[in-house]
């Protein structure tokens, strides 16, 4: 990888990042709100550039606030804990059970996310527009770094003369 398509990847990835953390921070996914109760999740969201591309990454449950997780099974009890523990719930019902009632509810419905179809907290930035914006920054770069190459190796002597 040159250096000129490692520092494309590198802006595209800060882009990437930023976006997804505002999208985090701000984007109600539902209409309880945005997903950033705690603030592990953009804290954990960054990129890495390596010679195959552009990697971006974030803790792993960004997968079902995207998707939602369908009815079935009941969701992880201690993520269901770590998620109660960060809302200000009140009322007159033990921590305990209320883990247990909103298990047992996705196990049954699946998530607010998975029933209104999704989300697009990650999709309205990660998308084909976006791709094909990188694809074609670097291909200009390709392009550039052709020109600047035959430029720079031509013997141009002998250009002006047969000119």
């Amino acid at each position: 990888m040159s250096v000129a398509e490692r520092q494309v990847l590198e802006r595209f990835g800060e882009r990437i990042v930023k976006q997804l953390k505002a999208n985090i921070r701000e984007k109600k996914v539902t209409k309880y709100g945005a997903v950033n109760s705690s603030g592990n999740l953009e804290r954990s969201v960054r990129y890495e550039v390596h010679a195959e591309g552009l990697r971006v990454l974030a803790a792993d449950y960004i997968y079902y606030l995207e998707h939602g997780r369908r009815g079935g099974k009941m969701p992880p009890k201690k993520a269901i804990e770590d998620w109660v523990r960060q809302k200000p719930i009140t009322g007159d019902i033990s921590f305990d059970s209320l883990v247990f009632l909103i298990r047992r509810k996705i196990a049954r419905e699946g998530t607010t996310i998975f029933q209104q179809g999704g989300s697009d907290l990650v999709s309205s930035i990660v998308n084909r527009r976006l791709i094909d914006d990188i694809n074609n920054e670097l291909g200009e770069r390709q392009i550039q770094e052709i020109v600047s190459f035959i430029v720079d190796s031509a013997n141009f002597e002998n250009v002006r003369a047969t000119v």
